[in-house]
This record gives structure tokens, sequence and C-alpha cells, in this order.
């Protein structure tokens, strides 16, 4: 059986300033700010123009080299969540809403960094809720399907000023 992979990216800067994150807030480039768009190639979508797959792995990289409490979780939505928070905004508080649990695809976790020159790279872990890989379906004719996603600090992070993270998901 032939396997069709595809690689997508997306990412966002910081604000210019050193705020901390608390455990489990969103990070994104400010006010409002904070979900990431993952576009997908809908060559593989069928008639009805439902495109689905798998998120086998990912790749996060941070332009800081720093590396206390570094550790980092990525949701998943198949659609654009109903709230879309702010930078430093609280999970329990401001983000995670009842009306998106049918778009959730799902979650992984970054917490093995390798550390180079100006950069860090971390492979994702721990997805949930499948251990194989995050299925999902998205419907989407009148626009390019796309895979959305909130990265949140999971213990306290001091980040660097306009630090820079990119996010690849490998699909299949």
């Amino acid at each position: 059986m032939h396997r069709r992979f595809q690689k997508v990216y997306g990412g966002f800067t910081r604000p210019a300033d050193t705020t901390n994150y608390g455990a489990l807030d969103a990070m994104g480039q400010g006010a409002g700010d904070c979900i990431i768009s993952f576009p997908i190639s809908p060559a593989g979508a069928d008639l009805s123009g439902r495109v689905s797959g798998k998120v086998v792995s990912a790749h996060l990289t941070k332009s800081d080299t720093g590396v206390t409490n570094d550790t980092f979780r990525l949701h998943l939505w198949a659609g654009v969540p109903s709230v879309d928070p702010d930078e430093n905004a609280a999970v329990a508080t401001s983000w995670f809403k009842e009306a998106d649990q049918k778009l959730w695809i799902g979650q992984m976790d970054f917490e093995t960094a390798e550390v180079g020159a100006d950069a860090v790279l971390y492979q994702a872990q721990d997805f949930l809720p499948a251990a194989d890989g995050l299925h999902f379906e998205i419907n989407k004719k009148s626009e390019g399907p796309a895979i959305y996603g909130l990265l949140a600090a999971i213990g306290t992070y001091n980040p660097a000023s306009a630090e820079v993270f990119n996010i690849m998901l490998n699909i299949e």
C-alpha cells in the first residue's frame, strides 16, 4: 500500500517582551492572535470536498536556545475554534470551550529538545487521544482545508523577546 505524506507548516512570532507564561497559558502573537493555521493541500479530497488524514509526527523549533522549563503542548482542531485567546490566557478561563469539542482532533507534547547553534528542535510525543497519530476529517468546499492549532506552555516558561516558534506537522 502506497502512503502519501504531506508536510504542513504554521508558526508565530511572540510579542517583544519577556512576560512569563504560567502552566497551560496560551502562546501566540498577542491579544486575540494565538490560533495557528496549518493549510492542507486539497489534492486528496473526495467529491464532497472532505479531506481526511492522520497527523503522524510533528516538530517544533524555537529561535532562542534557552531550555529552562521549555515544555509545550499543541492542541489541534479540524476547524476554527470559537475563541482566539489572548497571549498568556489561562486554559481554564479563556480558550478551551465546550462548543469546540466536535472540532478537537487531539494534542501532542513537545518535551525533549536538541539545542543547536541558533535554535532548539523538539519532536512531538504523547499524542492524545491515539498513540498512533491524530485522525481528522475536514469538510471544506468553499476554501482550502486547514488544521488549526494553539500552542500552550506546559509549565512556567520564561520566553525570549520576539521569540519565533515554527511547527511542522507530518500528515498521512
